[in-house]
């Protein structure tokens, strides 16, 4: 009998083995790689590389705010054209970070300075914080209101309505938007589709409230965490076009600034006088691309054609329409009537970038306070590299699925805490985890 219960014994333990060798060709989705310096080219890379001093937040959040926030304050003065639509330099943009170490909001907030540098007015009454509804949204660029008086039997203007129809929302509780959504009867998630496309007109069918927008140029940056996100984005609103019209963008703190030196005013100041430079030379009308654009965009449309199926596919289904919307507010940065082939390549890096980020955040991704693995591991790491079966074998002696695995493997590298690297072997690569400087800093914070 003592045989036979030892023989089952083995086999249980050759088939564990076996399973935990299996984790070393499961494929990790790692959190992305900085962006390479191409992509902080001619005065949003200027601006960037200066602020970046500044702040913990990462050059990634502060060029994306920037991007946004320029193709907010253009307006429609210029687009391009694709099958006989217009696309307008307006982009909605999502940062997703943890809330301690994302830096999200520290990104938005040096950013702003600049702005107001920029155009105190665009800031002052172009920029708004929060959205409840679409109708809140309209509100902001509706057109004059009229009431039919009995008395004189004409229409008396009640409400002169926005002039200016740039609006550029902030909405540092991305969550609580996409909470308010799931409410039944909610219009946001039309309106906003409606307004990333730039339709002409923007309307909501209220019997008591009805308001209208015409010519509206809407932009957005949002911020959210990753646990909120993967929690509060519906299924409908990944599938349905919605979740595609944002640039979803992995943000986590770039160094350790405990004393960050003072942002110098002259400075900022001549930052701000940059950017309303730029902005005043931007070419108005219609941008086309030059010949070595269109042969590059040729190349980029049939790479991007075939994205395949299901949910990361569905919020990934724009990249050649956001491609376009980058490369044509590089163009207009650099006060170009024509899309180049540097304008497009530029353009395509930045959304590799974001499609890296949406392959991050929604491949099974999950947060779990794990504090003493997360010790075991980050100690066992520091004196040598391991490979996913020898992390499930020696440091947590089987005592671990491979599901959960994968994601504390996930979650200690999108902190930065951990990477990976491929060693060559005679068979497959072999992918070897090691600690991070941010990793053995944290360990010795913890131990």
């Amino acid at each position: 009998m003592s045989n036979i219960i030892e023989l089952e014994t083995l086999l249980s333990s050759a088939q564990n083995n076996q399973e935990f060798e299996d984790l070393d060709n499961i494929e990790i989705k790692e959190f992305p790689k900085s962006m390479p310096a191409e992509v902080y080219r001619g005065m949003a890379g200027a601006i960037v590389k200066y602020l970046e001093n500044f702040t913990e937040a990462a050059p990634e959040a502060l060029l994306i705010n920037l991007l946004v926030a320029f193709g907010a304050m253009v307006g429609k003065e210029a687009w391009i054209e694709v099958g006989g639509d217009r696309h307008y330099p307006n982009l909605f943009a999502v940062l997703v970070g943890d809330t301690a170490s994302g830096r999200k909001g520290s990104s938005w907030s040096i950013i702003e300075r600049v702005l107001e540098k920029a155009d105190k007015n665009f800031v002052l009454n172009n920029l708004r914080n929060g959205t409840v509804s679409g109708e809140g949204i309209i509100y902001h660029v509706r057109d004059p209101i009229f009431k039919w008086d009995k008395n004189s039997e004409t229409y008396e203007m009640i409400d002169p309505g926005v002039e200016d129809k740039r609006l550029l929302i902030i909405e540092s509780e991305f969550a609580s938007l996409l909470r308010v959504m799931k409410r039944e009867g909610n219009t946001i998630s039309p309106l906003l589709r409606n307004a990333w496309d730039g339709k002409c007109k923007l309307e909501t069918l209220s019997k008591t409230n009805y308001t209208k927008a015409t010519n509206a140029h809407i932009s957005l940056i949002g911020h959210i965490t990753f646990d909120e996100l993967k929690k509060e984005l519906s299924d409908v609103e990944k599938m349905n076009g919605f979740g595609n019209r944002f640039l979803w963008v992995c943000t986590r703190r770039s160094k350790l600034l405990p004393n960050p030196p003072l942002l110098p005013e002259d400075k900022i100041t001549g930052l701000g006088l940059l950017l309303r430079e730029s902005i005043s030379k931007v070419p108005k009308g219609l941008i086309t691309k030059t010949p070595a654009a269109e042969e590059a965009w040729a190349l980029i449309y049939e790479k991007y054609a075939d994205k395949g199926e299901g949910e990361t596919a569905a919020l990934i289904g724009r990249a050649e329409a956001q491609i376009l919307r980058l490369s044509l507010i590089y163009a207009l940065l650099d006060g170009s009537e024509k899309i180049t082939h540097e304008h497009i390549c530029t353009a395509r890096l930045v959304w590799d970038y974001c499609q890296k980020s949406v392959e991050f955040i929604f491949s099974e991704f999950n947060r779990e306070k794990e504090s003493s693995m997360v010790l075991n591991l980050l100690t066992a790491l520091k004196e040598k590299p391991l490979s996913q079966s020898e992390i499930a074998i020696n440091v947590f002696k089987g005592h671990i699925t491979a599901n959960k695995l994968v994601k504390l493997l996930k979650k200690l590298n999108a902190q930065g805490l951990i990477e990976a690297k491929k060693e060559k072997t005679a068979g497959r690569p072999k992918t070897l985890w090691s600690l991070t400087d941010t990793g053995i800093k944290k360990l010795s914070s913890i131990a």
